[in-house]
């Protein structure tokens, strides 16, 4: 099983694309930079003047405040976005690009492996609540689908709840 994240973690200081591999007991995580470096951030802001970023080699331009609000985005220090702001805009236009690219999230696959399945969106566990992915029915079903590589037992019961929108404190102390 592979699981990407792409976003902005303080710590980090610069937006990342995490790609956790994991195969029975082992667990791998690698990290990319769909994003280049160049200076483009101010601690946890979008350096003042900054009209574009690059990324994957081309250029984006960053949007106008209220193209933000049209993708559900509220800055907090407008007309300034945050790299979080920038990086959530990214996802929602972006997508292809700030995700992994196949060979990304194959690098710690054997090469015989097919892909069983894609989900965009599932009901991930709140760990900080204490739930474990154990304890969702959609993930009994996602080891099924892995064990028996029919992809029709995929039916999760919950909604997902993997946008941005349902973790209010991603990408904050």
């Amino acid at each position: 099983m592979v699981i990407e994240v792409f976003g902005y973690s303080v710590r980090a200081g610069d937006p990342d694309l995490a790609v956790y591999t994991l195969t029975g007991s082992d667990h791998e995580l690698d990290f990319f930079h769909p994003i280049d470096s160049d200076d483009w951030t101010d601690a946890d802001d979008v350096t003042p003047g900054t009209s574009q970023v690059v990324v994957r080699g081309d250029p984006v331009e960053l949007p106008v405040v209220e193209e933000y609000a049209a993708h559900g985005i509220d800055l907090e220090d407008p007309p300034q976005p945050a790299v979080i702001d920038v990086c959530r805009y990214l996802a929602a236009v972006h997508r292809d690009r700030v995700l992994a690219t196949t060979e990304e999230r194959r690098t710690r696959l054997r090469p015989d492996l097919r892909e069983l399945l894609v989900l965009d969106e599932w009901r991930h566990p709140d760990l900080v609540e204490g739930q474990r992915p154990s304890d969702l029915e959609s993930f009994w079903q996602l080891a099924m689908v892995l064990e028996t590589g029919d992809v029709t037992l995929y039916q999760p019961p919950e909604p997902p709840n993997t946008h941005w929108r349902h973790w209010p404190e991603g990408g904050t102390l």
